[in-house]
């Protein structure tokens, strides 16, 4: 991909679709100045103990369905 006359990035792709999705993604960072997502990934239980700590200072009620909610599911789920 290129900028002006300045490559910036280069990537192989397996198919034309996600190359060209790819591309987009990148222009629109590139005019929009919009940095790049992070790489990092996280697990489900991460996921849900962020969720929790956001949610804690809310309403009690709210806070004890959210914690019977995620009590119910199945343990590989959670």
């Amino acid at each position: 991909m290129e900028s002006g006359r300045q490559l910036v990035a280069s990537k192989a792709f397996a198919t034309k679709r996600e190359a060209e999705t790819w591309e987009r993604q990148q222009r629109h960072v590139i005019e929009s100045g919009r940095p790049l997502a992070p790489k990092r990934s996280f697990t489900l239980q991460e996921l849900v103990t962020m969720f929790l700590t956001a949610r804690e200072g809310g309403n009690p009620h709210t806070v004890d369905t959210d914690r019977n909610n995620l009590a119910a599911l199945p343990s590989r789920c959670s």
